[in-house]
């Protein structure tokens, strides 16, 4: 009995411990940049630090520049919304990104975030623009 109430605290303590990201709650979550009520379901970010704190952001630009200010801070996700897929979190250093001067992001980075080079370039079609990868669109913020 004592072997498993040992267990269940010590399975309880590492599933608190889970750092995950969690859905951006349009028109409630504030950005943590520019402190604008974050909107648009096709645009958003997330940070969430080794420690689990979770940073939120209405552009991926406000999450680049927290970034390159935070530079010590170790990050265990970091997500962006899919575009194409309106609400869903992805993966940034794996998605692909339109940047487009017809795109009207929220704080006016003119970018968009892809899951797959598909849907990035159906999209192309009605936002002709450059297509870039996550080390392109940081290093396009410096």
């Amino acid at each position: 009995m004592k072997n498993l109430i040992m267990y269940l605290s010590l399975s309880l303590l590492l599933m608190a411990c889970k750092v995950e990201p969690e859905p951006i709650q349009f028109g409630k979550d504030a950005c943590h940049h520019c402190k604008m009520i974050i909107m648009d379901p096709k645009f958003g970010a997330e940070l969430v630090t080794d420690k689990g704190k979770i940073y939120k952001f209405d552009d991926v630009n406000c999450m680049v520049y927290h970034m390159i200010q935070e530079e010590r801070e170790q990050f265990a996700h970091v997500m962006i919304v899919d575009f194409a897929k309106t609400h869903q979190l992805i993966d940034a250093k794996e998605a692909w990104f339109l940047h487009s001067d017809a795109l009207r992001s929220p704080m006016a980075s003119y970018i968009a975030a892809f899951e797959n080079k598909a849907d990035l370039e159906i999209q192309s079609r009605d936002f002709p623009g450059a297509f870039l990868r996550w080390t392109e669109v940081v290093n396009s913020f410096k």
